[in-house]
């Protein structure tokens, strides 16, 4: 942090240290916590850049207030410095008093920066800059990415230092803009919640019918969809029979009659109790009946071993993508290739239906065929349509929020959420006419892309703010923010007037009595 490269300044600036703008600078102490008690203590969880929340902070065990001086107290106005966590280093607050509590302390991951001069807004709004900011993740380094903001780093920080009328300005200049920047934030961030009501609406229209009521208007002379699940019955049971022929040959062990074809199991037909009325045509089936007898719903890999470089890509429920479709290909791990050889019955093709049943339940993905070969997770159940069912009609199915709720409240709850395969096979889908169901997938895709494409878009936008606001703070910190006035007192006047004086601080982390008794003799 002594590191800032300090630039030119306008007329009546100057460059000061932190120590020379502080009456305060410590860190907090580490405490005996209580579950609750008088004496509340922030944390670095609590310090945020818009203030303290309140609600996170944590309690002294009363046996140690008499530890806590009076001059540990926090203050109105001063500014907490995160300085510890790979998350929340860096982060600073202005502390405001805490209704209901009359002594509030810091723990030692935060520290305590009291100013003597100029408003607090001021250095916490240099603390926000990005060039500050910039050399704390420049601090991160190693492994661990553990750091550490010193004391010794706060006191030596660098400030320009503005006249204190302009400081006022500037304070006030980055208040109103921060105020718009707020409340487009405040409107940014209600796009999303909206756009997934959006989103689900469309879905719970779709299989109401009402997206292609005006398709079975124009095609009233389609096979019902009743027609349509016998059809798929008799396809599934005549898929199993030539898998097995197939087997029983390769062994050169061909059958001599047909009792073989007495193992074969139907699917039990779906319970439609208390399902929604679908549209005239349509029909209930159940996951048992549309998928294949040849390659069964069923989970994935339960111990997958060490990470292998050279292994088989293995998809996880932390790797299905939040748009219920995708996948995130580049993040997957890869197991080693003979362990993937024991799960060789949830291996992939493409195309095949992913839905989490384990921890997260009901998220889904379609599997590209670039994965071909690849293996799912046990926490992943893999599910193959039979024709014309598509991936694409159960994956919208199951994104709705209808199955969603019904998925997990057919979960059950162990040491996680948990749905089993046979849970998954009794679950119900609609179906309609192959037509009408192509035609379904072809409108939802154009429809959700546009939602898709408006939360990029809102995205974006946040993005876009967050660099305004680096921008304007860069611009208050090069005087650039509010104009200058020649008859403001110079900001090195006002120090001297105020007992401070412009010098790197060189302050120990930890000073005992021994060290104080020094600098007092150099004194």
């Amino acid at each position: 942090m002594s590191e800032l490269v300090e630039y030119a300044l306008p007329q009546g600036w100057c460059w000061a240290s932190i120590e020379d703008l502080s009456a305060y600078v410590q860190r907090g102490k580490s405490p005996k916590y209580a579950e609750r008690s008088e004496l509340p203590v922030v944390n670095q969880k609590c310090v945020r850049w818009h203030g303290v929340q309140a609600q996170y902070v944590k309690f002294v065990d009363p046996s140690q207030w008499e530890s806590w001086g009076p001059e540990r107290s926090l203050r109105d106005g001063d500014i907490l410095w995160n300085s510890t966590g790979t998350g929340t280093i860096g982060r600073a607050a202005i502390y405001r008093p805490i209704d209901g509590y009359e002594r509030v302390v810091a723990d030692s991951h935060v520290t305590v920066v009291r100013g003597k001069v100029g408003p607090p807004e001021y250095l916490h709004a240099w603390i926000r800059s990005p060039l500050v900011q910039s050399r704390i993740e420049a601090m991160h380094t190693g492994s661990t990415n553990q750091v550490e903001l010193g004391r010794t780093e706060v006191l030596r920080t660098r400030v320009p230092v503005a006249p204190l009328n302009e400081q006022r300005r500037i304070v006030a200049k980055l208040e109103a803009l921060q105020a718009r920047s707020r409340r487009a934030r405040e409107a940014l961030d209600a796009v999303p919640p909206l756009l997934e009501k959006l989103r689900q609406s469309i879905l719970a229209a779709t299989f109401r019918g009402d997206l292609t009521k005006d398709w079975r208007a124009k095609n009233k002379d389609v096979e019902p969809a009743t027609e349509l699940l016998k059809r798929i019955r008799a396809e599934r049971k005549k898929k199993w029979e030539e898998a097995e022929l197939a087997k029983m040959k390769a062994k050169g062990k061909p059958p001599t009659d047909d009792k073989w074809k007495a193992k074969y199991k139907e699917p039990e037909p779906v319970d439609a109790t208390g399902l929604p009325e679908l549209p005239k045509g349509w029909c209930w089936a159940s996951v048992d009946e549309v998928t294949s007898a040849v390659r069964p719903p069923c989970y994935g890999v339960v111990q997958p071993g060490d990470d292998s470089s050279d292994g088989v890509p293995l998809v996880r429920v932390c790797d299905l993508e939040g748009d219920g479709e995708n996948i995130a290909i580049a993040g997957l791990r890869r197991i080693p290739a003979e362990v993937a050889l024991e799960y060789e019955r949830s291996q992939l093709e493409g195309g095949e239906l992913l839905i989490s049943v384990v921890g997260t339940i009901g998220r889904t993905a379609i599997a590209p065929a670039s994965l071909r070969g690849a293996n799912v997770a046990r926490a992943i159940a893999r599910l193959v349509f039979d024709a014309p069912l598509s991936s694409t009609w159960g994956m919208y199915w199951f994104t709705g929020s209808f199955m969603w709720h019904r998925l997990n409240l057919e979960s059950r709850e162990v040491a996680r959420k948990t749905l089993n395969i046979g849970q998954l096979l009794d679950m119900p889908v609609p179906l309609a006419s192959p037509g009408e169901m192509a035609e379904v997938c072809a409108r939802l895709r154009r429809g959700l892309a546009r939602v898709v494409e408006i939360g990029g878009g809102t995205r974006e936008a946040g993005v876009r703010a967050s660099t305004l606001e680096r921008a304007t703070l860069a611009k208050a910190f090069r005087g650039e923010l509010v104009p200058q006035d020649p008859n403001d007192e110079p900001a090195d006047v006002m120090l001297a007037r105020h007992g401070a004086t412009k010098t790197d601080a060189r302050v120990p982390e930890r000073a005992g009595k021994r060290g104080a008794a020094k600098r007092g003799a150099r004194a």
